[in-house]
């Protein structure tokens, strides 16, 4: 009754909200890489200005060496930088080279995916030329995509002759560096140590290039992530306001009868249940009684969606607590978690032990809502009661006020007299009449007042075959009420036949 009506427009805000979640998930797996190579480079660097520093110092402590022995032994950091160039070099090419086959791969692709001729258009030339610019931009593209892949080639040739001619050179200067040590026997010690913290250098300045390589192609921010992440939440927001709009129209439907409430009203037994299967996967060791305070507290609050997502919030900071390059003692401020009665030891248990696997399991947990009905006993006190513990008569009426209200399909209706009185049979008589008009209807029924009073355009008359053997059925008469024998038929059915019916007339003094 809710969701069928605007089911497309639901299908295509839940396709939506999927899209979101995996844009959300790719995300921040992008975003915890990045921050764990960019707390790494951060360490790193330290490193290796402590490297750095300490090789300045043993220079500084040299002795008994020549001021053009120094000047060689000053050169070799040159010689690093410029090795270090080479490999940044090597590094982009391999990146450029990796996103050149990407989008070759990506266009060959597109260029082998012909249609199969089975499609039928209506404006066939718009469509043809449609086809012909699709082709003529995969031909060009391509064609682009193999000229940078010459481009490309010749770069890395001429880089390897650039490389060789340095080898070279470095080669000379490595002879000119062993005679300068040689000749310094007092300092052979400071020298040996010097040489092993350039390698040192040199190593981690590598690890550094392919690090600082890796983080420029997984460029991602905790803004952009919380972006997303908004949208994924407003999407969902977008779904429960339509479902809030086809409830408004479902009590319209109902004249007044139903109410349905979607505020406040999500599954939480499901949503207690997805926190602890995560809290137990990645042993956490939290009693479930806080995921099932956390989840009570966003289903009671004016805005559970946004609630989760203050909640989440919290849980990211703790998941990244650690790894953060400026990580104190302090840990982050969780006043909900706090509020869902989770302590200071589950706090610190999350802030270790937390990972990003883990927070985005908790992230990608969707909130399901559980339209809450009601009767409506008393339209001038709004008095109103949980619509299970309406009565069967009163739970029908209304819902058939619905479907008499409702555009659609043809409707099909089963003895409805079995559960209405006919007090009630006269209202749905009157939805009846406006109903048809719109949408065709079909009843089975044993009751007088639906087949004539709700004017009825077609009247099928079942009967046994034979009358003794009650199992084969077949259609005795069809046609309007104008025909004698479908009137003998109401007669005899449902008024208990013509003498019964005068009967009770006289006793009722009409």
């Amino acid at each position: 009754f809710i969701e069928q009506p605007i089911s497309k427009k639901i299908e295509d805000i839940n396709s939506k909200i999927d899209e979101a979640l995996v844009a959300v998930q790719s995300a921040y797996q992008k975003l915890s890489k990045s921050k764990w190579l960019h707390t790494d480079l951060i360490k790193n660097k330290i490193k290796l200005d402590s490297f750095k520093s300490q090789i300045e110092k043993l220079r500084g402590g040299l002795k008994g060496i020549s001021e053009g022995d120094k000047k060689i032994l000053d050169q070799v950091k040159h010689y690093v930088n410029e090795k270090n160039r080479f490999d940044e070099f090597s590094l982009e090419c391999s990146s450029i080279q990796d996103g050149i086959l990407n989008l070759k791969e990506l266009l060959e692709k597109y260029q082998g995916k012909a249609s199969d001729g089975s499609e039928k258009f209506e404006n066939e030339d718009i469509l043809k030329c449609l086809n012909e610019s699709r082709s003529k931009l995969l031909e060009k593209t391509l064609n682009k995509v193999q000229d940078l892949e010459k481009l490309h080639s010749c770069s890395v040739v001429r880089r390897k002759e650039l490389h060789a001619n340095w080898l070279k050179i470095k080669k000379t200067f490595d002879l000119e560096y062993e005679n300068t040590k040689e000749k310094s026997e007092s300092s052979q010690s400071t020298l040996t140590t010097i040489k092993e913290l350039e390698k040192k250098i040199e190593d981690l300045e590598l690890e550094i290039r392919k690090k600082q390589s890796l983080l420029s192609k997984v460029d991602m921010t905790d803004e952009t992530f919380n972006n997303l992440y908004e949208s994924y939440i407003n999407l969902q927001i977008s779904k429960i306001d339509r479902l809030k709009k086809s409830t408004e129209t479902f009590t319209q439907l109902s004249d007044g009868l139903i109410k349905a409430d979607l505020t406040k009203t999500i599954d939480v037994e499901k949503m207690y249940t997805e926190i602890n299967s995560v809290f137990s996967t990645y042993s956490l060791n939290i009693n479930k009684s806080r995921a099932e305070k956390l989840s009570e507290l966003v289903s009671s609050s004016s805005d559970p969606l946004k609630t989760w997502k203050e909640a989440v919030y919290e849980l990211k900071a703790l998941s990244e607590f650690n790894s953060a390059p400026d990580a104190h003692d302090e840990l982050p401020h969780s006043p909900f978690l706090d509020q869902s009665g989770f302590s200071l030891a589950n706090i610190k248990k999350m802030s270790e032990s937390l990972t990003s696997e883990c927070f985005l399991r908790l992230a990608s947990i969707k909130l399901d809502f559980l339209p809450k009905f009601s009767y409506q006993t008393d339209s001038t006190m709004g008095d109103e009661i949980p619509f299970e513990e309406a009565s069967a008569g009163q739970q029908a009426t209304a819902l058939l006020n619905v479907l008499l209200n409702q555009d659609g399909f043809p409707l099909i209706i089963d003895q409805p007299e079995d559960d209405i009185d006919n007090r009630a049979i006269e209202k749905i008589i009157t939805n009846l009449w406006g109903s048809k008009k719109k949408r065709q209807i079909i009843i089975s029924s044993h009751n007088a007042n639906l087949v004539v009073n709700g004017d009825s355009e077609l009247i099928i008359c079942c009967d046994y075959k034979e009358i003794n053997q009650q199992t084969k059925g077949h259609i005795k008469y069809e046609g309007s009420i104008d025909r004698k024998e479908i009137r003998n038929e109401i007669t005899s059915i449902m008024e208990g036949g013509e003498r019964a019916f005068k009967l009770r007339k006289e006793k009722y003094g009409f």
